[in-house]
């Protein structure tokens, strides 16, 4: 049986969205898991968050003899994987795969650590990702000069030959701001085209996952743009130090939390650096189901029109989150 798959992140907002938003209304009889299954990642997210780290038998422990007990399916559905992305790499869990019939094809969707480059690779149909994922993955490639906060520009002005990869459609979730941060009551200036620019020759933390998006937009700025830890805590550590960051903000809780938890100082820049909304990409070099995925792609673009972007995840609720934090 032909299989259209679909490639998306296995944790973070843009999964836990489309699982409330579209799985449902792709999989109507899957709606009680689904829904099950979002609770569950995050819930882990919050013990994460506030370093309940397991080690990795107690964490099989918890999923099989916990979750897995509760709803067998879970163990297709779910699975443990290390969060590459936080200090130490604790264990969590993770989407691993949805599968079901959308008008009578197969779609499997499933978690994948580097959706982009799984779809690049021909091994997926399309992808769900992030426009700020995608722009990290060709910057170096994109002409100096190109507007690159379009994300419907990028694949679009790539040498040609790069990838057989589409640019869909931006969805009306996952919206979020890459905003500079600071610890301390900063003068910043704002350039004409509105990036944040702070004092010349300051350190600016950044997850090094995006430093070379960092580095073009700000055009040979003279900054030290750092790669190490997860830039929120460490800018927001009480410590004595003046630090600035740029951190990925959606609603602005978890800095606000961050910096009550510390007892540390917290700025915002209202100025976002860059902005990043959910996307959808296609490709089709991969053969099987090249014949069909767009019919499942173009379901979701209806579905998309009628999905109004969650509130908590807009500008204006961020920003009247941080309204005393601003500047």
């Amino acid at each position: 049986m032909e299989v259209v798959s679909a490639a998306i992140k296995p944790k973070g907002r843009i999964v836990t969205q489309f699982l409330e938003y579209f799985a449902p209304l792709l999989f109507p009889e899957k709606s009680e898991l689904i829904s099950e299954a979002r609770k569950i990642l995050e819930d882990d997210k919050r013990r994460i968050k506030e370093d309940e780290f397991l080690s990795l038998d107690d964490a099989l422990e918890l999923f099989y003899d916990g979750i897995c007990r509760q709803n067998p399916e879970f163990r297709t559905v779910l699975c443990v994987a290390p969060d590459l992305k936080r200090k130490s790499q604790p264990y969590r869990i993770a989407l691993r795969t949805l599968e079901g019939y959308v008008d009578g094809i197969n779609l499997r969707i499933y978690g994948d650590v580097n959706p982009i480059e799984t779809l690049r690779d021909n091994n997926a149909n399309f992808a769900i990702a992030s426009s700020d994922l995608l722009l990290a993955k060709f910057i170096s490639l994109i002409p100096r000069g190109t507007d690159v906060r379009d994300s419907g520009k990028i694949l679009s002005c790539l040498p040609e030959d790069t990838t057989t990869m589409e640019y869909g459609f931006p969805l009306n979730i996952n919206q979020a701001r890459h905003m500079l941060i600071t610890n301390f009551p900063a003068d910043i200036s704002v350039r004409e085209d509105g990036i944040p620019l702070p004092e010349e020759g300051v350190e600016i933390a950044v997850n090094g996952e995006y430093y070379l998006i960092y580095s073009r937009i700000f055009n040979g700025r003279r900054y030290r743009l750092t790669e190490g830890e997860k830039v929120e805590p460490f800018v927001l550590r009480r410590d004595g130090m003046k630090k600035y960051g740029i951190e990925i903000v959606s609603s602005g809780r978890t800095l606000i939390e961050e910096s009550k938890r510390n007892g540390s100082g917290l700025a915002v820049c209202r100025n976002p650096v860059y902005e990043s909304s959910g996307i959808i990409l296609l490709n089709d070099a991969r053969r099987e189901g090249s014949g069909s995925y767009r019919k499942i792609v173009s379901l979701i673009r209806e579905m998309n029109q009628q999905i109004k972007t969650p509130e908590e995840t807009t500008t204006a609720f961020m920003e009247k989150n941080l309204e005393r934090y601003l500047i």
